[in-house]
């Protein structure tokens, strides 16, 4: 059946974890179905089988779906699942495979018009996009290993010091797995943030903090070529996505030396011996040598904020959609707010959204020095548009004119 423009999202009760090995034995791989149903998600059901084996026998490695469509479309057969709802992504749990095998994909749709979509993921890695049609498919697996290239994986990252001596690294061929994480996207130059929000080729490195030391990351080094976007990470495990806490982020540092699309960043004090990791990304798939520093700062932090005004006066339409994101400049990330505004308005948290016209007063602390920015932003309410139409008549004889 044909797609409409769905709404997407990651159901996350299907979601097994944010884990980047399932911690599968020596010669297994983590293997994960990802599913994209369409207008009518209840239609299909699926298995996932050894090699050659008919829907409805065991054993069977994974299934989900509509029980009541089975195997046969009538409900035969089936193993386990539930209906999907219509146009959203669900994720399955995680199955150890024995690496270099073959498994198969049984697909079964009730009505004939086929529509749902499949990823396979190996070691969390898209290995395969597979388009169901008919009345059903069985598609072939091949459970391969993934050949990474060094420092791809958070868990793999390279040694940096602290003093400012760089390392280089090389991001051609890196890769990035499904649940891959990436800061938040607010504009370029923007501490916190990257120009686009999804890391697509991304490398590691990682160094150990000291007590109360702002640290500043930066690829913006002679050896630098290519298009950088950088993002600092505290996790309390290198292999659990979930785990993993932004300190800082940058995407175009307007660099005068390597290359001038190269990123700082600058982070937060840390406890001692805390545990860094760097992402270091290229912009939509940008590529090449990076030449990263990691050095302490003393530059005092400065604050900063993105104000979005309400975009529609609400004299003709009341939806308070006015925004403030806040944010320090060589401060990094780990700070606490508090708000006063307009018509007793009281807040927290560094970004406020659903504003009414006014001033908003925020004072901003940092949870590791004590260290306090205040600022005053404001929101405005756009005048209402007035327009002044004249029409022609095309016929000024006629009956129009």
């Amino acid at each position: 059946m044909k797609k409409l423009i769905p709404t997407i999202f990651i159901a996350l009760a299907m979601f097994s974890s944010g884990v980047l090995s399932a911690q599968c034995a020596d010669g297994e791989s983590s293997v994960q179905i990802v599913i994209d149903t369409d207008d009518w998600g209840y239609e299909m059901y699926w298995e996932l089988v050894p090699l050659d084996q008919t829907c409805g026998s065991a054993p069977v490695f994974l299934s989900g779906g509509n029980m009541d469509v089975g195997c046969d479309g009538d409900g035969a057969g089936a193993s386990e699942g539930q209906a999907y709802a219509n146009n959203q992504i669900f994720v399955s749990d995680i199955v150890c495979i024995a690496t270099g095998s073959q498994v198969d994909l049984i697909h079964v749709d009730s009505y004939g018009d086929g529509g749902s979509d499949f990823t396979v993921l190996i070691d969390d890695m898209p290995t395969q996009y597979l388009d169901g049609g008919g009345y059903g498919d069985v598609f072939t697996i091949d459970v391969t290993g993934n050949d990474l290239i060094e420092y791809d994986m958070p868990c793999d990252a390279a040694e940096v010091l602290t003093d400012g001596t760089p390392i280089q690294i090389s991001s051609v061929g890196a890769t990035s797995s499904y649940s891959e994480i990436a800061p938040t996207t607010y504009g370029c130059n923007t501490p916190g943030a990257w120009c686009e929000l999804d890391a697509s080729v991304s490398v590691w490195a990682t160094f150990t903090a000291e007590e109360g030391i702002n640290y500043i990351v930066s690829s913006c080094n002679d050896g630098t070529n290519f298009d950088t976007q950088i993002a600092v990470w505290v996790a309390d495990d290198c292999g659990d996505w979930s785990s993993f806490v932004l300190k800082g982020a940058n995407d175009d540092a307007g660099c005068g030396i390597g290359n001038s699309y190269a990123s700082a960043c600058y982070t937060s004090c840390m406890e001692a011996g805390t545990q860094v990791l760097i992402q270091i990304d290229g912009w939509y798939g940008s590529n090449g040598i990076v030449e990263l520093t990691v050095e302490a700062s003393d530059v005092e932090p400065v604050i900063g904020a993105s104000v979005h005004n309400i975009s529609c006066a609400l004299e003709t339409d009341f939806n308070p959609d006015g925004y403030i994101n806040m944010y320090s400049y060589y401060g990094g990330l780990d700070w606490d707010a508090t708000w006063t505004g307009p018509f007793g308005y009281t807040g927290s948290g560094l970004n406020i959204d659903g504003l009414l016209p006014g001033v908003y007063n925020v004072e901003m602390v940092s949870n590791c020095s004590g260290a306090i920015l205040s600022g005053s932003y404001i929101i405005v309410n756009p005048e209402p548009l007035e327009l002044d139409v004249v029409v022609t008549s095309s016929c000024e004889n006629g009956s129009g004119g």
